[in-house]
């Protein structure tokens, strides 16, 4: 069996992982113009904010149940895809994630590799959510959402700013593979990926900006909902082994004016 995809014996959490905190503190919500004050044609932020929930986008079954996975005899492809999405994968996860390999008791399925401890992500203290990278048909995305954050009614929203810590264990392993702003629970508009290597250090990436809105109209609401968010998927570089990609917290800036402006 190809053991870089980790198995379930390889599920552990890496804490404590040195960060270099980027620029300017997580003051977790401060508003720089939130108020109800008269409206004005300067921008305006809000934030930083930080995320409230976190989830894999191709996988919602518990460890134990991924794990079992690979435990799973199979003859084919289509054994190992059931098994796949009866534990939490999604179909598309499933069948292009999934394989039949021989392993030291005969064939058995490797499944997709998932974002796991998702939730470590909501908070910036060194404990991580991590993936563990492989040559694969299917990239997982970590979903960072329900934001919290509180723009006026009147706000036109000019630009949304996402400043991602992440890191990986092995350099020149792991690059962006997509990172998309969620609306409504979905990934809309313009894929921000950028082109360099996920640092050794936990460092901060930002992607946006106050004069960038992804490619999409956006309301208050959209903004305030719990489904607003960042989906980040990362991708191996490698040709075998496999490598981890780490993200320890996302935080959230809002650009704004009030009124008409235009």
């Amino acid at each position: 069996m190809d053991s870089s995809r980790g198995g379930p014996d390889a599920v552990t959490n890496d804490a404590g992982r040195k960060a270099d905190l980027g620029p300017g503190p997580d003051n977790r919500g401060a508003d720089s113009g939130a108020s109800d004050a008269a409206p004005s044609c300067t921008v305006q932020t809000a934030g930083p904010f930080g995320p409230r929930a976190a989830r894999s986008l191709g996988y919602k079954g518990t460890l134990s149940a991924y794990s079992a996975l690979y435990k799973v005899a199979c003859t084919g492809l289509p054994a190992c895809v059931a098994a796949c999405t009866a534990a939490g994968g999604t179909s598309e996860s499933c069948e292009k994630g999934s394989e039949c390999a021989v392993g030291p008791d005969g064939m058995n399925c490797l499944p997709p590799t998932y974002w796991r401890y998702e939730t470590s992500a909501m908070s910036e203290d060194g404990t991580c959510a991590e993936q563990t990278l492989v040559v694969i048909g299917h990239q997982d995305a970590l979903v960072l959402s329900d934001f919290g954050v509180q723009v006026p009614q009147d706000a036109t929203i000019r630009g949304i700013q996402f400043d991602v810590l992440r890191g990986t264990d092995d350099p020149a392993m792991a690059v962006d593979y997509s990172i998309r702003v969620m609306r409504a629970g979905e990934p809309v508009g313009i894929d921000r990926k950028q082109t360099g290597e996920w640092p050794v250090t936990l460092s901060y990436a930002s992607y946006g900006g106050p004069s960038d809105i992804w490619g999409v109209t956006w309301t208050p609401a959209d903004i305030a909902s719990s489904d607003f968010g960042i989906s980040i998927a990362a991708l191996f570089t490698g040709t075998g082994g496999n490598a981890r990609a780490y993200v320890d917290y996302v935080r959230v800036l809002v650009s704004y004016t009030r009124g008409n402006c235009q």
